[in-house]
């Protein structure tokens, strides 16, 4: 099977729906399975607690191939989002090419709102601070961590495969959490 099979395999099987309420289809990929033939994961966690108004959050690169785009969807939280601002990604290394940084984002201010980055390794973890979410048509509401449940996340790898998950709690968290082959 070539690449172009699988590609149209994963368009067939994933149909990523960031506006979307309906869950997140499973793909059967195990080509790309990681080291020792486990399962791979992306985990992001917002930080605060789900009474909290901290909408600090972290990505962890659990996969075993670089991450270029990440993307969340506050259209499909409890109450939609607007990401007025992502927020300062700590420790931001542009000009070390070691290390990974914001490449830039689009969607502030918007419902959806993408984050691409250079040199998103495997097993590395981005952490985000000052960001800024309203409820949809209120821009001087404060969003609770706990109303982002359902928010839809996509991640895009490296060499194109799109994954997605959601925001659900977790041992008192808002974590979403997207496990591939």
């Amino acid at each position: 099977m070539g690449l172009g099979d699988r590609l149209k395999d994963v368009e067939r099987e994933q149909k990523i729906k960031l506006c979307s309420t309906s869950h997140t289809t499973k793909i059967k990929l195990t080509k790309f399975r990681g080291k020792n033939n486990m399962a791979q994961e992306f985990i992001a966690t917002f930080e605060g607690s789900l009474d909290s108004f901290n909408p600090d959050f972290k990505l962890h690169n659990g996969t075993n191939i670089e991450i270029g785009t990440v993307a969340f969807s506050g259209k499909t939280a409890k109450f939609p989002i607007t990401w007025d601002r992502i927020g300062d990604m700590k420790d931001s290394n542009v000009g070390d090419p070691t290390k990974p940084f914001l490449a830039g984002t689009r969607g502030e201010d918007e419902e959806i709102v993408y984050m691409y980055f250079y040199g998103f390794k495997p097993g590395e973890t981005l952490y985000f601070s000052g960001g800024d979410l309203d409820f949809t048509g209120d821009p001087s509401s404060v969003v609770p961590v706990g109303a982002i449940e359902g928010t839809k996340v996509l991640i895009l790898l490296a060499n194109g495969y799109p994954y997605t998950g959601e925001f659900k709690v977790n041992q008192g968290r808002m974590e979403a959490v997207i496990t591939f082959p």
